[in-house]
């Protein structure tokens, strides 16, 4: 049996705690509140080092007040057994507490903290009584939210590295646990008249008369509701609620594209050729991409020379070099975050490079050793040019008949505005890579 004693203040007999390695049941006791920890201390409580191993939480009498960050991830523990005396549950108190089933709150919690309950992904429902009048920012995940996460990270599971699949591990997401979460969480309470039911409809969460939680056998009816909406660019979502608060969910298959007429970006000449786009008239993403060949030469006086280039007119196209940038999913990069960019060139002499550059602030690029791909990275918010180009075997930018540089660019945005910094601080915080953190991408 392991104890120690956490905190002890001025005026209050303190709390102490033991954990029991055979049960892994870790035990709160005493009299007042448990000790805060921030996101720079919370390693700091006695039980963090075997934290994997702690099965049940158990709050006896006397304890006013759960901690910030007191049972950060406890990844493993099922079931939080709360008293009578407790008052406050503090902000971040059981983040990252994966495999909490159920939880019920007793009547003398009066205040519930910030994301105090934020990625608890196995609890179907949390029972707020009518004392509590006060909860904070996200303290759990919507349902739309624990739905998309749930359904991004069993993937991950299933095709991730090994590199992937051990970090998952480290910060306690196994198959096995993760094959217990459920897609939706309840608010519940035995009456209507309550703030957690306000606070339930004021966030985009799901709120049930609970009837003391009845365990006689029943059938179960559900509700359809489609609580979000398949886009061209999203899948959709139904969830299936019964009256007991047993619920799933399903996927709702994009819908196509609807492409508009074709978009001259730019018209061809008898030197450079033409540019065309096809544009979703839903989401306004670029669909299609089109170069416009060569328009033929003109000779109005008929000398022999185009009135245009002022080139021999014999009826053949200038087969100029040329290169383009194929069409980017998206224009707008979250900070430290990346896309590749694919340069498309043709009738390259041989020697002869692709090359790239940035125009603006807000970025950062990275070429391939051949030039035919460039990662760009967001550092900082700003608007971008991304340029590819060609030099020849002597470094020399390539140019047209015309002197024109030849090359294509593509605009972007980089976002790193306060709350994304907050967001990557949040991630290394944690020790997740920028990779493997996609799959929490708007979540936090």
């Amino acid at each position: 049996l392991l104890n120690a004693n956490i905190h002890a203040s001025d005026g209050l007999i303190g709390t102490s705690w033991n954990f029991n390695e055979s049960t892994g049941t870790l035990t709160i006791s005493g009299d007042g509140p448990m000790k805060d920890y921030s996101f720079e201390s919370y390693e700091d409580s006695p039980w963090y080092s075997f934290k994997e191993d702690i099965i049940a939480i158990v709050i006896e009498e006397g304890v006013t007040s759960v901690g910030d960050f007191s049972f950060v991830q406890c990844s493993n523990a099922t079931s939080v057994s709360i008293p009578e005396s407790l008052i406050n549950i503090g902000n971040y108190a059981f983040l990252y507490c994966y495999s909490l089933i159920d939880v019920i709150i007793p009547n003398s919690v009066k205040s519930i903290g910030d994301y105090a309950f934020y990625f608890v992904m196995a609890m179907e429902y949390i029972h707020i009584p009518s004392s509590v009048t006060e909860i904070g920012e996200r303290f759990i995940l919507t349902d739309t939210e624990k739905a998309s996460l749930i359904q991004e990270i069993n993937s991950i599971l299933e095709t991730g590295t090994e590199e992937e699949l051990a970090e998952y591990a480290s910060m306690g997401v196994t198959k096995e646990n993760a094959s217990k979460w459920k897609p939706t969480t309840l608010i519940c309470s035995d009456t209507e008249d309550c703030y957690a039911r306000e606070y339930a409809e004021a966030n985009g969460y799901t709120f049930v008369v609970c009837n003391g939680h009845n365990t006689e056998e029943h059938t179960h009816s559900y509700t359809s509701t489609v609580t979000k909406d398949a886009s061209c660019t999203e899948t959709g979502l139904i969830t299936y609620i019964c009256e007991c608060g047993d619920s799933y969910t399903e996927d709702v298959a994009k819908v196509a594209h609807v492409d508009a007429d074709w978009e001259i970006v730019n018209d061809s000449t008898c030197t450079t050729r033409g540019k065309k786009i096809k544009k979703c008239t839903v989401c306004g993403n670029i669909t299609r991409s089109e170069s416009i060949p060569f328009a033929s030469h003109f000779d109005s006086n008929k000398d022999g020379l185009c009135d245009i280039c002022d080139k021999i007119s014999n009826g053949d196209l200038i087969k100029d070099i040329y290169i383009s940038i194929a069409t980017p999913e998206t224009r707008t990069i979250s900070y430290m975050e990346s896309i590749k960019l694919y340069a498309n060139a043709a009738n390259l002499p041989e020697g002869y490079k692709i090359k790239w550059n940035v125009e603006g602030d807000g970025v950062s690029i990275k070429p391939s050793a051949n030039g035919k791909t460039c990662t760009v990275t967001s550092t900082s918010t700003g608007n971008v040019v991304i340029k590819a180009y060609i030099v020849d075997s002597s470094g020399n930018i390539v140019t047209d008949e015309n002197g024109k540089q030849v090359s294509d660019s593509e605009y972007f945005y980089s976002e790193a505005n306060l709350w994304l910094r907050i967001v990557y601080f949040f991630k290394k915080l944690f020790g997740i890579s920028i990779s493997t953190a996609q799959a929490f991408k708007g979540i936090i």
